[in-house]
């Protein structure tokens, strides 16, 4: 826990790899050599062009186009979807008697609401004035008790209360409701009529929900015959395309692994393009899914087999990584020097960054490596040094120049830290236990079978 809390105050120097390049002086033949032991690195893997079908109720949607009788009768026959129903603004003054309170307790609040509700009797005028001084309820006392609009049932835990407003008339005050809650005194503020939305306002709305049920049939209708004439007519995607009455598409190239089009990016349908049957004996692939409501069938128009990266292709850029590799050893060795000097006192000129703090927690701008190394220094001497060589090829200097113990550690913080170490201590205790039990049972594992069933 002390060490968790802990904050380190440090800088960093960065030895970047491209202020050595003037230093490098590569091989006349180094970008060969290593482009000659390294075919792997510039493979250009199999790659094809594919014609393809796509049939998605989507793609049907956009074609639907819903008859206007069919619109009509949605709309008469759900009219109750496009009603507004009639809501209600309501304010109240709340005095607080829950459920689990005595029948003395009730009785009091009760005297309570009684009493408030013969004053606004004589002065109905100021109910807000009253329900800002005697409201029990903190979230509307303060906006003089007022609810907002309320609907018919969105106060199911209070039905008493939205009964007994739906009787009152526009500023008419309620003699005290009990509910499970308490008593409240309700006032009607406005009442908001419901209506019913017209056929031209909620048109697009029921012509979308038609073209989504329409296309939802018709997919279901065309997926079969789509997937049989794919299949049965393979030498061509034309009697396919001419069903579900769409052009084919080309893809731009792709590779067994992976497709730049969404839609064909799908493992199955790529396994299916690259097969013998569709590559070599150029087929159509079944109607594959690839995603819900979506089908594609396709069949190869291009294919490249797999070749290699001509040298003169790759050559500069090749040139320019070995440089930069040599570089960063160039890098990596000055770094070391440098800190060599730095842990035996001596004085380098250096341009450190900006101290920045950090704990193992809370870091920023600080690479997780460098933070790493940070905090793995003996600090019982400062200023603590330490190097890093990161994948970039760069080497990180890191100075330590002082070192905050954290404050007494806060009981949750405690509790957090003896849970996770109690779950650690579990797992090490299972893990040991079935260790014994294998060892007990005298269990034999036949990697040879295992390997032969994933084969």
């Amino acid at each position: 826990a002390r060490l968790s809390g802990q904050q380190r105050e440090l800088s960093q120097y960065v030895l970047a790899p491209e202020k050595f390049m003037k230093q490098v002086k590569l091989d006349a033949g180094a970008g060969k050599q290593y482009y000659d032991a390294n075919p792997a690195e510039f493979r250009i893997p199999e790659q094809v062009r594919v014609e393809y079908l796509a049939l998605s109720v989507e793609m049907l949607q956009r074609q639907a186009q819903p008859d206007p009788a069919e619109v009509r009768k949605y709309y008469e026959t759900n009219r109750g979807q496009f009603e507004v129903k009639e809501s209600r603004q309501a304010a109240h003054i709340f005095v607080s008697a829950d459920a689990g309170s005595g029948a003395e307790a009730r009785q009091k609040a009760r005297s309570r609401a009684e009493q408030i509700y013969q004053q606004l009797q004589k002065a109905p005028s100021g109910f807000a004035e009253m329900a800002k001084k005697r409201s029990e309820d903190p979230g509307s006392a303060a906006n003089g008790g007022d609810l907002g609009y309320i609907g018919r049932g969105s106060m199911k835990d209070v039905p008493e209360f939205e009964a007994a407003l739906y009787q009152l008339k526009p500023g008419e005050i309620s003699a005290p409701v009990e509910s499970r809650l308490g008593y409240h005194i309700i006032r009607l503020t406005a009442v908001r009529p419901g209506q019913s939305k017209s056929l031209d306002e909620v048109r697009d709305q029921i012509e979308q929900e038609l073209k989504k049920q329409l296309a939802g049939r018709r997919f279901a209708e065309l997926a079969d015959g789509f997937n049989n004439v794919a299949y049965e007519q393979s030498e061509s995607l034309k009697p396919a395309a001419d069903l579900i009455r769409t052009a084919p598409q080309v893809s731009d190239w792709i590779t067994r692994l992976r497709a730049a089009e969404p839609l064909l990016n799908n493992p199955r349908l790529l396994a299916a393009v690259f097969s013998d049957e569709v590559l070599r004996n150029k087929r159509n692939t079944e109607a594959i899914e690839v995603a819900p409501g979506t089908l594609v069938a396709a069949r190869v128009v291009e294919h490249k087999p797999e070749s290699v990266q001509p040298f003169e292709e790759v050559r500069a850029a090749l040139e320019q990584r070995i440089a930069l590799r040599a570089a960063g050893r160039l890098a990596v060795e000055e770094g070391r020097r440098l800190l060599g000097e730095l842990t035996q006192g001596k004085s380098v000129q250096i341009a450190w960054s900006a101290p920045q703090v950090a704990s193992r927690e809370e870091f920023r701008n600080i690479p997780e490596p460098v933070l790493r190394q940070a905090f793995r220094l003996d600090t019982s001497k400062l200023p603590a040094y330490a190097g890093v060589e990161n994948p970039q090829l760069d080497y990180t200097l890191v100075r330590v120049t002082r070192v905050q113990e954290a404050a007494d550690l806060p009981p949750e913080k405690a509790s957090e830290l003896a849970g996770a170490l109690r779950q650690v201590l579990a797992q090490e205790a299972m893990a040991a236990h079935l260790a014994t039990l294998r060892q007990k049972a005298g269990v034999t594992i036949n990697k040879e079978f295992l390997e032969k069933k994933e084969r």
